[in-house]
């Protein structure tokens, strides 16, 4: 990625977000990550909308909005300390509805981290249980590698939330080298991952032969398979509907199929 080279880390972030046409963020200010969002606002005719919210929480839930309308990661942009704790809760709702986020955070220099530093967190800590994965990047060099990694990574398999922490200065500090990792072999990413049996299709077909009154109830996970859930609908003409309060049909007449 020669292209990012001298470019401040705030100034490749940008553009690898407008590289990958994503035309709105969704941020709350703060002193660690002010060099990142105000390249929202001083470049001329910017292509990405900034779109300030009324605090973390919003901008977490606004990102997942974005994320299922777009098809594409929601982006998050918050400052340190409680703007980080202030996300797990959407971040935490990604996870669950396998809604793809890239969270940056901002965070003090990687010269502080570790002195109780003004509004210091253990952004990395606090994270890990509630993302596909996180990261703190401590060399400015990683920046274009670990962009890539985030937007593969939250758009891949079970798509979900990924969180980078970034310290200030890492920010402000300019890129030399295009500087690679395996950080996949450096994460835990694949036990995080569920592993699901294949059913098998003949058990299938045989409780639709024998049901009475089939019914589909298709979740979220089935975005990707649009066309062939619509096209096996056609063909057999099974009703298809959406439930948002648990209930139970109570007969053994009725089958519900399940495709998450």
């Amino acid at each position: 990625m020669p292209r990012f080279i001298n470019q401040t880390g705030a100034s490749a972030i940008y553009n690898f977000i407008k590289s990958k046409g994503i035309k709105h963020v969704f941020g709350y200010t703060g002193g660690a990550v002010l060099p990142l969002t105000d390249k929202f606002h001083s470049y001329n005719n910017s292509k990405i909308k900034y779109i300030k919210n009324i605090n973390e929480l919003c901008v977490g839930h606004s990102s997942e909005g974005y994320a299922k309308v777009s098809r594409k990661p929601g982006i998050i942009i918050t400052t340190s300390g409680p703007g980080v704790t202030n996300l797990i809760t959407p971040l935490q709702n990604a996870l669950s509805d396998g809604t793809p986020l890239i969270a940056l955070s901002g965070q003090v220099s990687t010269n502080m981290i570790g002195t109780d530093a003004f509004q210091e967190a253990p952004s990395i800590e606090l994270t890990k249980s509630c993302t596909k994965w996180n990261y703190r990047i401590n060399d400015v060099n990683e920046i274009p590698d670990v962009m890539e990694h985030a937007y593969k990574v939250s758009m891949s398999g079970r798509k979900g939330p990924v969180f980078i922490d970034l310290p200030k200065n890492v920010l402000t500090e300019t890129i030399t080298s295009n500087q690679k990792r395996n950080y996949l072999s450096n994460i835990g990413l694949t036990s995080k991952i569920k592993k699901y049996k294949n059913t098998n299709i003949d058990d299938f077909i045989n409780l639709l032969y024998v049901s009475e009154k089939p019914i589909l109830y298709i979740g979220q996970g089935a975005l990707e398979a649009v066309d062939e859930i619509r096209q096996f609908i056609k063909q057999t003409d099974i009703p298809l509907l959406q439930l948002y309060m648990e209930w139970v049909l109570g007969t053994k007449h009725y089958i519900i199929v399940y495709i998450c």
